[in-house]
């Protein structure tokens, strides 16, 4: 076990918070973000089965992003161990919380409690260890999340066994008083294990205690369990609110097709009780739209705006897309430019109409507003990071990538310090870009994933999915497919968070494309099906050519000889019909390996020499 206080050169262990079987959980300070408490949970190296452990909890970790649930915020090795870190939760047990607590404040933790169980089961995982004191309530040391901020929260933690989609239940594991009479029998089980421990949480809350069974064996005790011989006399109405003590009757029958059989049921049995009613699952952040204008806003600053107000309109016309509109906003500013005296206002006005005039095309005028960035007198006065990240922006542009990097590396160290997370997003991004035109994978991946951490950090969600993939697919280059897999997931979530179908088409191209280097049929082909799908309604014509090819090895890997064919057929006239040159000289190549594997010679023979020919023309 390692025994230093700093892990990974990064985290510096404060006290322990708690042991277990298979490692320990520490208070520790990020040391990348001034000194953020986080939890740090080290696992000691233990053989394949302690590693295997490790990365599944941390799969189904990352496949997790809820207001409820603790998020995955890194994982990594350091020396003889293996590690996570996940957001730190300072704060009570569910139970002890409720203690303090009037009911209409129990409720609302009660209910957040079953949103976070909702988001898990939907998502096919279970977390076997349901207790009290992996419902923590208290101040969450990251910024609240999207939508009205909460007064207490509650935050699902420990999914140290857990087990991810597609993984049986039928090993017992969990904490005695609260595991399901199914579990400790050994048979098999699914999410309802989880709610029959939850229906024993509600228990203890309400009354304080655990509920007690007849003293003796396990035998008698399994027995006692399998038969509902549960207290449930000692609660009465009055006492616990009915809602709750309907569903705590619900919850803890010995039989599962007899228990509330859903996150969504056990909202709807404190619905039925209950005068305030809450949703089955956690509402969406309220968006509230403008009322539509009944004609075009003006492009000119009201008389006296003050820069932060020019700025702020600026972005907005930039972000909506209305190039025009921003231009127009802008340009008649220049002038006053040399008033302002705040640096980042300057740089940051400077920075979006030049990109915006060179993504209008008039990339020379852009050029010549660089030197602004770098001879205003406030920027001269106080250098600010914009100046490089801009130039490198307009040398990619121009396909001048050894300019950019160069750029880049004399940025100051200073500086980047103290940029906001937005800008050291981009920063990192321009260097993975470059790195990756380098050919230098291990690089170029290790800034996508510090670019993925920057956006997040900057709520940039869209950024943070973006360079998560690109990440993503180098680690896949360079084999480490289980962080290509967990980083393509991360992704996957936020391209649809974001209903960003174009991106979600892209990254579960890739899924398939891993889950085929494992033979992982059946998952290949349903990721590769939903991406077809994606990638015709969004008109994305490269990939409806290559995800079609790549169905055509997953239904060979899964011997459908038929379909392989029938797919073969439509890969080639998809890549015919749209130019896609390369996917068609990939299916040709495919399509004489598969004739060959069926003692086709002569069919193999004619397929190869289409492929000569193709190639041929494509050199030409």
């Amino acid at each position: 076990m390692t025994t230093a206080k700093r892990i990974a050169e990064r985290y510096e262990i404060v006290r322990t918070l708690g042991e277990g079987a298979q490692g320990t959980v520490y208070l520790a300070r990020d040391l990348s973000r001034n000194g953020r408490p986080v939890a740090l949970k080290i696992y000691a190296r233990g053989g394949p089965e302690r590693e295997r452990a490790f990365r599944r909890e941390c799969e189904v970790l990352h496949q997790l992003r809820h207001p409820h649930i603790a998020r995955l915020e890194d994982w990594g090795e350091a020396g003889d161990c293996l590690y996570h870190v996940t957001e730190y939760v300072e704060g009570r047990d569910l139970v002890r919380e409720a203690r303090t607590r009037d009911w209409n404040a129990v409720f609302q933790l009660i209910v957040q409690a079953v949103w976070a169980l909702g988001e898990i089961h939907e998502r096919g995982i279970l977390h076997r260890d349901l207790r009290p004191e992996n419902l923590l309530v208290g101040r969450v040391h990251e910024r609240e999340a999207e939508g009205v901020p909460e007064r207490l929260r509650l935050k699902l933690i420990d999914f140290g066994l857990a087990l991810g989609p597609g993984e049986a239940g039928a090993a017992p594991a969990g904490s005695l008083p609260y595991m399901a009479p199914e579990v400790l029998a050994g048979a098999a089980y699914d999410h309802r294990a989880d709610l029959y421990s939850f229906g024993v949480v509600l228990y203890h809350l309400a009354l304080g205690k655990l509920p007690s069974l007849p003293d003796g064996s396990f035998a008698d005790y399994l027995e006692a369990l399998s038969e509902g011989s549960l207290d449930l006399e000692v609660l009465r109405d009055g006492e616990v609110p009915r809602g709750v003590l309907e569903c705590i009757r619900r919850l803890v029958l010995p039989d599962p097709e007899r228990r509330l059989g859903s996150a969504a049921e056990v909202i709807r049995c404190l619905n039925h009780y209950e005068r305030e009613q809450f949703p089955t699952a956690m509402p969406p952040p309220q968006v509230i739209l403008p009322p539509r204008p009944t004609e075009a806003p003006t492009l000119k600053p009201a008389p006296g705006a003050p820069p932060e107000q020019i700025l702020k309109t600026l972005l907005e016309l930039s972000r909506a897309g209305k190039k025009r509109e921003a231009l127009a906003f802008a340009e008649p500013l220049l002038p006053q430019l040399y008033q302002w005296r705040n640096a980042s206002l300057v740089a940051d006005f400077l920075a979006t109409l030049i990109y915006l005039l060179a993504e209008s095309g008039r990339v020379a005028e852009a050029h010549g507003l660089l030197s602004r960035l770098y001879e205003h007198p406030a920027l001269k006065a106080q250098p600010n990071l914009e100046y490089y990240l801009t130039g490198a922006y307009l040398a990619f542009r121009q396909g001048r990538r050894r300019e950019a990097k160069a750029l880049l590396e004399k940025a100051p160290e200073a500086l980047l310090r103290k940029a906001p997370a937005a800008k050291r997003a981009r920063f990192e991004n321009y260097l993975g870009l470059c790195a990756q035109a380098e050919r230098d994978f291990v690089q170029a991946a290790l800034h996508f994933e510090r670019a993925a951490e920057h956006a997040h950090e900057a709520k940039r969600r869209d950024q943070e999915a973006s360079f998560s993939a690109n990440a993503a697919a180098l680690y896949f280059e360079q084999n480490r497919w289980a962080k290509a897999y967990l980083l393509y997931q991360s992704a996957l979530g936020l391209a649809r968070e974001l209903h960003n179908r174009s991106l979600e088409a892209s990254i579960l191209n890739n899924l398939g494309n891993l889950y085929l280097y494992f033979g992982r049929w059946h998952e290949a082909e349903g990721a590769l099906i939903r991406s077809l799908d994606l990638a015709r309604q969004q008109g994305l014509k490269p990939l409806i050519a290559y995800n079609l090819y790549l169905m055509t090895v997953a239904e060979e890997g899964r011997g459908n000889p038929e379909k392989v064919e029938d797919y073969l057929r439509q890969a080639l006239e998809e890549a015919e019909a749209l130019g896609e040159t390369e996917a068609r000289l990939q299916t040709l190549l495919a399509r004489a390996h598969f004739e060959a594997g069926r003692g086709r010679g002569a069919e193999a023979e004619a397929a190869l020499g289409e492929l000569r020919r193709a190639a041929e023309a494509a050199d030409e």
